[in-house]
């Protein structure tokens, strides 16, 4: 089973698409690109997790974490 990729804006520029893919026995795997004002910046992944839901809270806690280390600069409209 495979979710449709879901778009979230998470404010300040940044953004990311989740996807995530379930296999028969019930084991997910998930991708988030994480992007700034348009430009990616990293794609965090979360393998053999027991469900989906599951998955989509260990892709936020790993895109929350790059937020908090890593500089989104202002778009500078070029």
């Amino acid at each position: 089973m495979n979710h449709v990729p879901m778009q979230v804006q998470l404010g300040n520029g940044w953004a990311c698409q989740i996807e995530v893919y379930c296999k028969q026995n019930g084991a997910c795997n998930g991708r988030a690109e994480v992007s700034c004002n348009g430009t990616r910046r990293c794609v965090p992944m979360a393998l053999n997790v027991e469900g989906s839901d599951d998955v989509l809270e260990n892709l936020m806690q790993r895109v929350r974490l790059y937020m908090a280390h890593a500089a989104c600069p202002e778009d500078d409209g070029d």
